[in-house]
């Protein structure tokens, strides 16, 4: 048996000079060792302790009609030993995962290098890496080309990588609106001084001098939020809507106008703290 625990080998000879010399002038010089054969239950990814039999498969007839000896063998059972015990180290250490973007079309990038001789061929691959939201979970595994990590490290260094995946949480990334209850009071009464100052603004610019403003107050809003198609821009819209009077002054008498108005804000985010950030 050769090799590190848990990847060893078994390794067969046939011990052809003592064979020879056993039956020195016995059998004739042309018998060979073609008739014998065997074959292993198990000869690799051994393990100190592991069993492995040895069954023969030889020719008996062919030897016994040609030669006129009948073969005798047993099959061979033999405990594995000796086999180099293998140490552990971990081949993330070096390796980091971050996301980016905003939730729920993150991103995650890996950067780094491992840090143990036995992880620098080693390559790092994520399940998932794009369309990633909060609270999401993905897997980043170590890959060998071509062969198992475990049995490539083991093989090469006789170490074995513990773990050979790590899962990560999706955290961090700013996230968009997708429900008015998550527009806090205070986010809520800046944009409504917002939308005042552009309501007073609209007044100054489209009012004439006989139209005054008697009443301005607000009366509710409604949020729109995309349906999940890649293409949509903005992801949501928050209205917020107005009532208002105006009252027209000409020639000595005055009439009342109501009229609702509104102001839309677009892309409202939700940052990592809870808090809303809006372009106003």
């Amino acid at each position: 048996f050769e090799g590190y625990d848990t990847v060893g080998r078994a390794v067969v000879e046939f011990d052809t000079d003592t064979f020879q010399s056993d039956y020195k002038g016995k059998l004739p010089g042309s018998f060979s060792e073609d008739y014998l054969d065997w074959n292993l239950d198990k000869s690799s990814g051994l393990s100190n302790g592991d069993t492995v039999l040895l069954t023969w498969d030889c020719e008996d007839e062919r030897v016994l009609s040609r030669y006129g000896y009948k073969l005798e063998y047993e099959d061979i059972s033999t405990t594995v030993f000796g086999l180099q015990e293998v140490t552990e180290f971990d081949p993330f250490e070096g390796i980091e995962v971050s996301f980016k973007g905003i939730s729920p079309s993150g991103y995650a990038e890996v950067t780094g290098d491992p840090l143990a001789e036995a992880a620098e061929n080693l390559s790092f691959q994520l399940d998932k890496e794009k369309n990633l939201k909060n609270g999401e979970m993905v897997t980043l595994s170590a890959k060998f080309a071509g062969d198992d990590p475990t049995d490539y490290c083991v093989r090469t260094y006789g170490m074995r990588p513990n773990p050979v995946a790590k899962t990560y949480t999706v955290d961090g990334l700013n996230q968009y609106v997708t429900s008015l209850s998550e527009i806090s009071g205070d986010d809520l009464e800046k944009m409504k001084t917002q939308a005042q100052d552009a309501f007073n603004e609209y007044i100054l610019d489209d009012w004439a001098e006989t139209e005054q403003l008697r009443e301005f107050h607000y009366v509710g809003n409604y949020l729109l939020t995309s349906n999940g198609e890649k293409s949509r821009s903005p992801f949501n819209k928050l209205y917020l809507v107005y009532y208002a009077q105006m009252e027209h002054l000409y020639e000595g008498h005055h009439s009342t106008e109501e009229m609702y108005w509104y102001v839309e804000f677009s892309d409202l985010l939700v940052d990592s703290d809870g808090g809303i950030s809006v372009d106003t």
